[in-house]
């Protein structure tokens, strides 16, 4: 149910006994169009760079992107110091190593912080993708919408 604080709790007061509910702050989902105009930016870059989708997406994510958070924190792995990153890998490197213990002794590792995939991210989230990208976008000659045209789009996620 989404609805102000009164309304939830008038319709919490009508719930049977003994059932556990979650309540979590309703954030608006950012707008496909949204998605696509990030995804055509990407593969602009992509071209002009000659890069990959992928790689220009993942390292966008890295720079603009939001951490994965459970339960209040931060998911991370630690990864051998020898393990390449790859196109499909969704992780922030921190510059920190640590020491691991492994069955064969003690190795190098490095902590990497998760990001979340941009397909979840609200409004607001996503207008700071697609602000960082137009950037970047810009920063390389590409052609990107105009600034009024942005911020209609935006008015229309309904992050203003």
């Amino acid at each position: 149910m989404i609805g102000s604080k009164e309304e939830l709790v008038l319709w919490l007061m009508q719930q049977p006994e003994g059932k556990t509910y979650e309540l979590k702050e309703h954030k608006e989902k950012r707008s496909l169009n949204a998605n696509a105009y990030f995804w055509v930016l990407v593969g602009k870059i992509a071209k002009a760079t000659h890069s990959t989708n992928q790689t220009i997406h993942n390292a966008l994510l890295r720079d603009y992107g939001q951490i994965d958070i459970q339960d209040g924190v931060a998911q991370w792995v630690v990864l051998p110091e020898s393990y390449k990153l790859t196109e499909s890998d969704y992780l922030l490197a921190t510059p920190n190593k640590v020491k691991m213990q492994s069955k064969k002794g003690e190795v190098q590792g490095i902590v990497y912080i998760r990001l979340r995939g941009s397909h979840t991210y609200n409004t607001e989230e996503m207008s700071r993708l697609i602000d960082g990208t137009v950037m970047e976008a810009k920063e390389l000659g590409i052609e990107t919408l105009t600034p009024f045209q942005l911020e209609e789009m935006k008015q229309k996620w309904g992050s203003q």
